[in-house]
């Protein structure tokens, strides 16, 4: 029926099948850049594995594989096959990328994802091409996220921006819808081509922070489809998203509303920003959010450094709410992977970078000052009272293998928040923190280990009153003990605070409080 109409339209001439065959080829291109039937099974097949698999959207993908194989395909006529494509041909390709107008981050996007589907091809045999020798030599936007920052380096910049949303008031009803969605965006980290599809029906739950406060959280859910294909999305909204949801609602129930077309569901739905039959548009609304809220904001970093945010976007308020939920959880990775949705939690990390810098700069500092304790620190400190020579002491340090252990970029690579203090080697859990070398932490942290060491001797008691001293994994409990007084002992706890946290009241009172 489609080829009748086009025939028609068209007034084409010719053999039918012929006709078929140009429309076939002509889609193909523009999927795949290519109609080359040998190679597009193997992008097929990559994007099952690596996309179709893991629920994930291939579109980036395609959008980056597509040019490249349109590039070879105009200056190689002769390639049938991955196995034709040799390294010179993908390292003119690189240079061609690299000339381009194009900005970094798009340079490095359209050369790593050909790195990556030659680098599985070669591993599955359909290529011969060892890509990994050539690289591209460009650089991920995140090394230098410090000088052209893509989040907020600190919560206060993120305060910065909400109060001068809070305060904004709106000109006309598109500036209104605007306003508010972007304290939506910022009170539930949705992308921001996922929250104007929220309805009048979105809201599930609302609960009050606290009996002294007036404040409320929320629950919301998403009909949408997001990033991954999810559908009907369940997430946390914050006391500012919930107000301005408020509005939203309040205004869609004042009026008459029309349906609209949603792409991803391919169904029409309402939308709380519906604006003249549409919904708001995110161009207009990311010219108002440069143009008209982050106009005038002075950005400081911790040494009164002026930062210049020109390149931040909506994605920044997603990272701010992760990374205050890893904060305010002390640490849990899985609280944030709950909220976020994210299939892998490799991704769900990349979202507390913010805290975990934080919690760097500061236990750097404390290095740097000698305010921290640890197995670690205990050894370099008895060194130091030993006689000898400063290259017998640099001898031992590496044998020790403790001066790598807390060097700053060891730390930055390896550390892990334990909620108690600090790991910075990649290490298996081990109940016996308190006596690795690796293991830093200091006196915010004293009410945790003194917790943590009721708990342990409490354990311990029980089991060797249960099965005797000789019983199995009583001397790893007593040695763990040991580390932990020591530990307490270098905070300033004396002998007999340490005794009064040997009994069962304690632990009843910290659950209490």
């Amino acid at each position: 029926m489609f080829l009748d109409k086009v025939m028609a339209l068209y007034n084409l001439k010719g053999n039918e099948i012929n006709i078929r065959l140009e429309i076939k080829y002509n889609a193909e291109i523009r999927k795949y850049g290519t109609d080359r039937k040998c190679i597009i099974d193997v992008i097929n097949k990559y994007i099952e594995e690596r996309y179709t698999l893991k629920n994930y959207n291939s579109d980036k993908f395609l959008k980056n594989i597509r040019p490249f194989l349109k590039w070879l395909h105009n200056k190689y006529k002769d390639i049938k096959n991955l196995y034709d494509i040799k390294e010179e041909y993908i390292m003119e390709y690189y240079k061609s990328v690299k000339l381009s107008n194009n900005t970094n981050e798009t340079k490095y996007t359209k050369c790593q994802h050909v790195l990556k589907f030659f680098i599985w091809s070669e591993d599955k045999k359909f290529a011969s091409i060892d890509i990994r020798k050539i690289g591209h030599g460009l650089k991920n936007r995140r090394v230098d996220i410090e000088d052209n920052p893509k989040m907020f380096q600190d919560r206060q910049h993120f305060n910065q921006v909400l109060a001068k949303v809070q305060k904004y008031e709106p000109i006309d009803e598109e500036e209104f819808l605007f306003k508010n969605y972007i304290l939506v965006l910022m009170g539930t980290g949705l992308r921001v081509g996922e929250g104007i599809w929220l309805d009048n029906k979105c809201l599930k739950k609302r609960v009050k922070v606290s009996d002294e406060s007036n404040n409320e959280v929320g629950e919301i859910v998403l009909i949408t489809k997001d990033k991954t294909k999810m559908v009907n999305k369940r997430t946390g909204i914050l006391p500012w998203g919930l107000t301005a949801l408020d509005g939203l609602i309040e205004r869609f129930n004042s009026r008459e509303n029309v349906l609209i077309f949603n792409e991803s569901l391919d169904e029409y739905n309402y939308s709380l920003f519906e604006y003249k039959g549409k919904v708001i548009s995110l161009p207009k609304l990311k010219v108002f959010y440069e143009n008209v809220i982050l106009d005038g904001i002075e950005f400081k970093d911790e040494n009164g450094n002026n930062i210049d945010y020109k390149n931040i976007k909506f994605h920044a308020f997603r990272h701010q709410k992760f990374n205050d939920i890893y904060e305010v959880t002390n640490g849990n990775i899985m609280r944030v992977k709950q909220d976020s949705n994210h299939r892998s939690i490799k991704m769900t990390k990349k979202y507390t970078r913010q805290s975990k810098k934080k919690m760097i700069r500061r236990i750097s500092k404390n290095i740097e000052s000698g305010k921290i304790v640890g197995k670690g620190v205990q050894i370099l400190q008895e060194l130091l009272n030993v006689d000898m020579l400063p290259d017998q002491y640099l001898e031992i340090l590496k044998k020790l293998n403790i001066a790598e252990g807390y060097s700053i970029e060891h730390i930055v690579e390896n550390f892990k928040f334990l909620g108690f203090g600090y790991c910075t080697c990649k290490c298996k859990w081990s109940h016996l923190c308190e006596g690795c070398r690796y293991f830093i932490t200091e006196g915010e942290f004293l009410p945790e280990l003194q917790t943590r060491y009721s708990i342990n001797f409490m354990i311990t008691m029980t089991l060797i009153k249960n099965n005797g001293i000789e019983a199995k994994g009583v001397r790893n409990n007593l040695i763990s003990l040991k580390n932990q007084e020591k530990i307490l002992e270098q905070l300033g706890m004396d002998y007999e605070e340490i005794k009064e946290l040997r009994t069962g009241e304690y632990i009843l009172n910290v659950t209490r409080a």
